[in-house]
């Protein structure tokens, strides 16, 4: 019998989660547009954050200290991913802008 990695396994869980998730967003919203900007805002604040958050935990723990800096990424993303949540009535307004 072949032993298994559950650490591989919590990767591809990961990542098809985060691959999927947005994608049946897009599928089962009504405005398309709007939930292209929020997914396209949420992706690039949450690696903003995450590595501002890392870069600030890394900075006070010293640089050898990889639990802290991972604990910093993680509270970078979710303080990112709120900010762009709290933002969702202003992205609506903001799709129906025309400049052209």
């Amino acid at each position: 019998m072949e032993k298994s990695n559950g650490c591989v396994h919590l990767v591809v869980f990961w990542l098809l989660s985060h691959l999927l998730m947005p994608v049946m967003k897009f599928i089962t919203q009504t405005i398309k547009e709007k939930e292209i900007y929020k997914q396209g805002a949420t992706l690039g604040a949450g690696i903003a954050g995450g590595a501002a958050g890392g870069t600030i935990a890394g900075g006070i723990c010293g640089p050898g200290s990889p639990i802290c800096s991972t604990v910093g990424v993680i509270i970078g993303e979710i303080t990112a991913y709120q900010l762009v949540e709290a933002f969702d009535e202003e992205l609506e307004a903001f799709t129906k802008w025309t400049l052209f």
